[in-house]
């Protein structure tokens, strides 16, 4: 199945039974802020980069060097890949980015997908819960300390992620965080 977006390997990457985290926004820029952080502070190398002809025409400079604005970072060490981005997608592309992440992820045979998105909370409620897509997502959840969600929508990219996953058995645990939507949320 084509879907319009390509992936670009620079390097043969080993990360069999390990994670994928989405760096994409979906509502703000807190997941590819939280991305960037990783990424900094850890060993991660740039291992490819995410294109399609229908991404805003667009780079990233840094340290004076041309950037594509979806990357993909690798720490195999820890078995953890990140699909990074500041691109603000189109909603009609949210699905076939989910899918693309999907596939990547069966490809190299990742074991759980973790996505984040803010729900509006102007109550200041700031605790946060998770959705996963199998039984064993869900678990993982609670051993975490963090309560399941049990009713409510999950828009974008999560919320594809977790449909697909609950389909094809692919662990993804969506992380859900409140947002008065006044301030950055990271």
């Amino acid at each position: 199945m084509s879907t319009g977006i390509k992936i670009k390997e620079f390097t043969k990457l080993d990360l069999e039974e390990g994670y994928l985290i989405d760096g994409f926004p979906s509502a703000g820029f807190s997941s590819a802020i939280a991305s960037e952080s990783m990424i900094k502070t850890s060993q991660f190398k740039l291992a490819g980069i995410i294109d399609s002809d229908k991404f805003p025409p667009i780079s990233i400079i840094k340290d004076g060097k041309p950037n594509y604005p979806s990357r993909i970072f690798v720490n195999e060490n820890l078995k953890v890949g990140i699909f990074l981005s500041y691109l603000t997608l189109d909603q009609a592309l949210h699905k076939t980015t989910a899918k693309t992440m999907l596939d990547w992820s069966q490809k190299h045979k990742i074991k759980l997908i973790v996505s984040s998105i803010a729900i509006k909370s102007p109550d200041g409620n700031e605790e946060m819960s998770g959705i996963g897509s199998t039984e064993s997502a869900r678990i993982k959840i609670k051993e975490a300390g963090l309560k399941v969600l049990e009713h409510g929508t999950v828009p974008g990219i999560p919320g594809t992620l977790l449909n697909e996953g609950s389909v094809t058995g692919q662990d993804v645990i969506v992380i859900i965080f409140h947002t008065d939507g006044k301030g950055p949320d990271f």
